[in-house]
């Protein structure tokens, strides 16, 4: 679904499948937000002090770069990733 948020501006994943096995388990949350200051907000939010008791947390930001239309061949309109389709 990417590119096609849902409601909410998270999803909870878990406990995440890796080989080899890691105790203890891990969770994924991720997250979308429209702008830098609601991004910082929830970084800084009670919420991930909260998170963080249950263990080790850890983020990754990754910001997609807008491409103007008929710029790089068979990219989605969102520019996000190209289309398998030729």
């Amino acid at each position: 679904m990417t590119g096609e948020f849902e409601k909410q501006p998270y999803q909870f994943v878990g406990p995440v499948q890796e080989f080899p096995v890691l105790a203890p388990v891990r969770y994924l949350l991720i997250t979308h937000w429209a702008t830098e200051v609601a991004l910082q907000g929830w970084l800084n939010s009670d919420v991930i002090k909260q998170l963080s008791a249950y263990g080790e947390i850890s983020s990754t930001i990754s910001v997609p770069i807008k491409h103007d239309a008929g710029e790089r061949k068979y990219l989605r309109p969102d520019g996000l990733q190209r289309d398998a389709v030729h």
